[in-house]
């Protein structure tokens, strides 16, 4: 229990390899413990390492007498490796395991997006916001996603309802937001909300790689040089750079 709590520290305050050698200590001493094995998959998966953190969650959905979350992490590792096909597959197992809440619209509207089913993910947002009106999420994605279709005022709009909803203490909230400006071609606030986004999960390899990819994309070469100070491994030998 003492090895948990230290874990869930170090993964609260983003640095999550010290939470995933934490994590792994306690399962040497506690083999069956299989409530470590999605907090392990959460922290692998922050630093995309999908391989492991899918080995860990197909053990947790086998393990498990309710393997919702699991499943729900698979299909997000699939999406972020851009395997959609299995993405679609673990989201077509979900669907005959649960009712179609929030959680599993928004993740179809994920898989439809990725795949360029534009209009797809947009009446699935708007579904999910049906649903429950006071998460930004499906806002910003619905955003997104007009944006896409040069359907720029009803983006913004749903845009500034997701500010309003707020949830600024997740690092969610502010990528979704720099996804969102970056696409409006707003360099300068898109990096700043990505930054604020880094600040709460600061391990977090994703966060970092959107950042570079955000300079680079506006030729911000001295900023990026500047960013890339921080000891960020972005070689060809680093298995998220092959995954990505």
């Amino acid at each position: 229990q003492v090895l948990m709590e230290a874990g869930r520290a170090s993964f609260e305050s983003g640095h999550y390899g010290d939470a995933i050698q934490t994590w792994e200590n306690a399962m040497k001493l506690d083999p069956d413990n299989t409530d470590i094995l999605i907090p392990l998959a959460t922290a692998h998966q922050r630093l995309a390492q999908f391989d492991m953190s899918t080995q860990l969650l197909q053990r947790a959905a086998e393990k498990s007498d309710n393997p919702i979350e699991a499943y729900f992490m698979i299909a997000r590792n699939h999406i972020l490796v851009g395997d959609f096909e299995s993405a679609q597959n673990t989201c077509s197992r979900l669907e005959t395991m649960m009712p179609p809440d929030y959680r599993l619209i928004v993740l179809k509207g994920d898989i439809a997006s990725f795949k360029g089913s534009y209009h797809e993910g947009e009446l699935l947002y708007q579904q999910a916001i049906g649903l429950d009106s006071q998460r930004s999420d499906a806002y910003f994605k619905l955003a997104a996603s007009l944006l896409v279709q040069e359907q720029e005022k009803r983006a913004d709009n749903y845009y500034r309802q997701a500010v309003d909803i707020g949830e600024q203490s997740t690092a969610q909230y502010w990528l979704h937001r720099a996804e969102y400006l970056a696409l409006k071609g707003d360099a300068d606030n898109a990096e700043a909300a990505m930054k604020q986004a880094l600040k709460l999960q600061p391990d977090d390899f994703l966060i970092k790689l959107k950042i570079c990819q955000l300079l680079l994309s506006y030729k911000k070469y001295d900023e990026l040089l500047k960013f890339l100070g921080e000891p960020v491994d972005f070689s060809a030998e680093n298995p998220a750079i092959q995954k990505i």
